[in-house]
């Protein structure tokens, strides 16, 4: 049974506003959601068909608008009702939504960019060849530690992988490059298997980061229960 104060917040309008900027020329999709309770929230997202917003709005119209850990995540216009729905729990909380999640948990986030002559910028990322065969051997990690080396003095690294070497390279390349001291080593391979992924992670003292490439929020879930890192990049 419902609570009262879900069906005070139950989602009562939903529109969706293709939207287009006049410099880029990029289209997006702005959706705004209202409550009974007469709040509204907003969100946005890359482009989305009328068809799926009138399928948004037959799925959603009449539901509490704090389930947004119920989204189903492959809904193209998912993005912008999430953040629409976290828009609307903050303010029914009248409360910052970072607030609302768990408060801050640090004061400042490094970042990182593709050029170390980005003026700002105190890390870079490397990204690793494409290999042109499986299991590239002593020739390709000789090759990606040169280009470790080509990152300026005072640079942090992020070497990445997009997730396109075997499990053989990219735990080869994780041991060559090591004592070099990367912050991290993005993607590195797929996690199609994850016993693989587990050990790579096992024997490299290199952090190791997933997620860029997955869209799956099951996938997330796997990498956590076998205790391999996942984490948004």
């Amino acid at each position: 049974m419902a609570t009262p104060q879900a069906e005070e917040h139950a989602i009562a309008e939903m529109r969706w506003f293709p939207v287009r900027e006049p410099v880029s020329g990029n289209r997006y999709a702005m959706l705004r959601v209202k409550t009974r309770s007469g709040l509204t929230g907003w969100g946005e997202c890359a482009q989305a068909s009328e068809q799926e917003a009138i399928a948004l709005e037959k799925a959603w119209i009449g539901r509490p608008a704090t389930l947004y850990a119920a989204i189903d995540g492959s809904t193209p216009l998912a993005g912008a009702l999430d953040m629409a729905m976290l828009d609307i729990l903050g303010n029914a909380c009248r409360a910052p939504i970072y607030r609302v999640l768990g408060g801050p948990t640090r004061n400042k986030v490094r970042a990182f960019t593709h050029s170390a002559a980005a003026p700002g910028f105190h890390a870079v990322a490397v990204n690793v060849p494409p290999p042109a065969a499986r299991n590239q051997g002593k020739a390709y990690q000789n090759l990606v530690q040169a280009l470790a080396k080509q990152v300026p003095d005072g640079h942090d690294f992020v070497l990445g992988a997009r997730g396109r070497l075997t499990p053989g390279d990219a735990a080869s390349v994780a041991a060559t490059i090591e004592s070099s001291h990367p912050l991290w080593f993005d993607e590195p391979c797929s996690v199609s298997n994850l016993e693989v992924v587990r050990k790579i992670s096992a024997e490299t003292v290199m952090p190791l980061g997933f997620g860029r490439g997955i869209t799956d929020p099951g996938v997330f879930q796997a990498l956590l229960r076998f205790g391999a890192p996942a984490s948004r990049s």
